[in-house]
Parts: structure tokens; sequence; C-alpha cells
């Protein structure tokens, strides 16, 4: 499997707007090249090489583009996410970008943050490759909609389990995570996510994957049939593990909905009602199914991997 990453600069436009002559945007220019080059540099810098043997300096990515304020690269599906979520981090936090979002905000009214979006479409090498870029590249304008709301930077990705034919990544999303229920609708993703929403997403999933996989399939399976069941079988076997770990990770997947003041006061355990809906249906939002799908998509950590087996949610440790 192979992710194909899509990534690009969020409010340029005004940013090269603000350039006084041809020297200026040249200026510009330069500095955003500079910026997105390294970022991406650094990404896969500590994804694939800070911790590999100096006997094997083999590093498996591909770029595609990279140039101005957007890049594409393809990298193991497994890794998509990681690298991916430090390229945005790396990009905001940049010498040159700092530099730049103090003079947009010198020269206007209000400030401008300059930020990058990324779309993530993980899938079988089957695929064709101009399929997935087309893909990612619906995926990057999900994450672009979130931007513009957070003003920070976003991540938006999809990991193609079956076959599909659409390209349009809207249309593949809400088949797929936008659920009908009786007397309410459900959707069993809160993607896009923030950086920092990103990474909180990561330690969930970090967490779930010291469960068995099994475990954690059937608890996506109860996820897929609504709310009442998914909280029967969760609440369940979160009360046969000692320690409470399965609770706290239920409570974490939960407040990364709430958090973002679109639900109601009164969340239910890893599931939220959202307000503010125009027609005046009740719906819930969780983001536990993305964190289960990223712990079946992550490599484990080399230690995990070395002595820590997968435990089971019965196991009672």
């Amino acid at each position: 499997r192979i992710a194909v990453i899509y990534a690009d600069g969020n409010n340029m436009g005004e940013l090269l707007q603000s350039a006084r002559n041809v020297e200026d945007f040249g200026a510009l220019s330069e500095a955003l090249r500079r910026a997105i080059r390294d970022a991406v540099f650094q990404a896969l810098f500590e994804v694939f090489l800070r911790n590999t043997s100096p006997r094997k300096q083999y590093a498996p990515f591909e770029i595609i583009a990279l140039g101005g304020d957007d890049a594409l690269l393809v990298v193991p599906a497994s890794d998509g996410w990681d690298v991916s979520r430090i390229l945005i981090e790396r990009f905001q936090n940049h010498g040159e970008i700092t530099g730049l979002r103090k003079r947009l905000g010198d020269s206007s009214a209000k400030p401008v943050p300059l930020t990058i979006s990324v779309g993530v479409a993980i899938a079988d090498m089957k695929y064709p490759i101009s399929f997935l870029v087309n893909l990612a590249q619906g995926l990057l304008k999900e994450a672009k909609r979130w931007a513009r709301q957070t003003q920070a930077g976003t991540l938006c990705h999809l990991w193609l389990r079956a076959p599909i034919i659409s390209e349009s990544a809207s249309m593949v999303l809400k088949p797929l995570y936008y659920k009908r229920a009786k007397s309410y609708s459900y959707r069993l993703t809160a993607r896009p996510y923030t950086c920092e929403e990103a990474e909180r997403l990561t330690d969930l999933a970090r967490a779930l994957k010291q469960l068995a996989k099994s475990q954690r399939r059937a608890l996506a399976e109860s996820l897929a049939k609504g709310v009442h069941v998914s909280l029967n079988y969760a609440l369940y076997q979160a009360a046969r593990v000692k320690g409470g770990d399965l609770q706290e990770i239920f409570e974490k997947a939960r407040e990364l909905v709430f958090q973002r003041g679109s639900a109601t006061e009164s969340p239910t355990s890893f599931w939220v009602e959202l307000n503010g809906q125009r027609t005046g249906d009740i719906v819930y939002q969780t983001a536990l199914l993305d964190a289960l799908e990223l712990a079946d998509l992550l490599p484990p950590y080399k230690s995990e991997a070395q002595t820590d087996q997968p435990r089971s949610l019965a196991d009672g440790t």
C-alpha cells in the first residue's frame, strides 16, 4: 500500500498581494519555496532516517513535485500520516514563515495565519497513481475547508479498504462515514483535523494499538451499528479492563470533538451530539473510528515490536 500526499499553503494569495514590486514578489516566492522544501525534507528525515542504522540509509519515498507553496509525495501507507503531520508542523514553525507572518500582520488590519493543508490518499498499489492524486486533491480541499474555519494547518486523509470508482473525496467520505438511524444521524469520523488535533489522534491510536487487533475490529464494527449498540459494547468492555485505560481513551476521543465547540454540553462517552443543525435532526459524531483505523495503519514503535504483545480487552490488564 502507498500514501499519496498533496500539500498546499493556506492564505498565500493574501501574502503575495502584499508585494509592493516585482523584487518583493520574487523574495516572497523564494521564502515560500524554501519553507516548503525544508518542511518536506525535515518530515522525510524524521520519519525515515532519524532512527535508521548508518548501514541502511534507504528511505522509501518519491517526491513527484516540490515548489512554490505545494508538494506532491508518495510514501508507504504506514508512514503517510506521520509524514503529513510533521510536514504541517515544520512548515508553520519555519523561520521564513514566521517572518512572513509578522510582515503580513504588520501590513494588515487583521492577522492572516500562514499555514499549510494536506490531503492524504492511502490505497493499494493497484490503483492508478493519477486516480490517487485526484483523490488527494479532493481531500486537500476538505482540509482547506477546515483550515478556513480554524485558521490552522489541517489534514484530511482517507484509507481505501474497498474498491471505489469515484475520485470525489466528498462523495467517498459521506457514504462511508455518514450514517442514518431511525431517530438520529451519526458521523463515524471527525476529519479533517488540525495539526494539534492530529497529534492527539495519533496518541489515541498508539494507545489503542496495545489492544488485540480482533478487539479493535469488534469495537469498530459496533460503532458502525450506531450510538446505542456501540455504547453498550464499549462500556461493557471498558468495565472489564482494570485501571480504566479504555475508559480514558473513550474520554479523550470525546474531548477531541467536544473541544471544537460545535457539540452540546452533555457529551455521551466517545459520542458527542452536534448542535446548530439546520434540519433539526439529532446528529452524533465520534473520532473513535478514526483512531481505530489509524491504529491499524501506523507502524509499531521499535520497542513495541520487540517487547510488547497486543493485549485483549478481556485480559483485565
